[in-house]
């Protein structure tokens, strides 16, 4: 579905949902079906410690081995492709923070990197995925200062030792 469209990614990951639930249900009841048919195993199929030989194992009456890894494979092909999205809003305050500093060249704004884990907890399950939002500058800062042009922390200073002059728009070192 086009997850770029949130009507049509909503509508396909229920589909996807739905899906995926149906393949789960069906590979259930084959193994259900399968794990039956291997407890009641006849003697002639059974080693010494118990456990089922499966190539003396017969067919079993509702459908055997065959049948139940056709299911699980249609199981894994169904989950694989029918993804199913989880949609959700994180909000990060707007950046507000004006840059600061004698060596600005063009005015704007900058903020630091927001991160936040996010935990989706689905029947018991949680699964945490970190959130990464960059930073983002607006400003520009004379090349000669800190960063080569773009500012540092919102901060557009000149390096140690040297100061802004006005006269030749650039960071030098002071007279002496």
């Amino acid at each position: 579905s086009d997850l770029t469209n949130p009507k049509k990614a909503k509508i396909g990951a229920a589909t996807a949902y739905d899906n995926y639930v149906r393949a789960c249900e069906e590979y259930v009841r084959r193994a259900r079906d399968y794990g039956r048919c291997l407890r009641d195993a006849p003697p002639i199929a059974k080693t010494k410690d118990g456990k089922v030989d499966l190539d003396k194992l017969p067919k079993c009456k509702d459908g055997g081995r065959r049948e139940f890894g056709d299911k699980y494979d249609a199981f894994i092909v169904t989950s694989n492709a029918n993804s199913f999205p989880v949609a959700f809003r994180l909000a990060v305050a707007p950046c507000s923070n004006a840059c600061t500093g004698a060596a600005i060249v063009v005015p704007g704004y900058a903020c630091g990197r927001h991160s936040a884990h996010v935990q989706l907890t689905l029947d018991g399950d949680t699964n945490t995925t970190l959130i990464d939002v960059p930073a983002v500058s607006t400003c520009m800062c004379d090349n000669s200062a800190n960063g080569g042009g773009l500012p540092i922390n919102g901060v557009c200073d000149c390096p140690t030792g040297t100061v802004w002059t006005p006269a030749t728009n650039n960071c030098d070192v002071p007279p002496t």
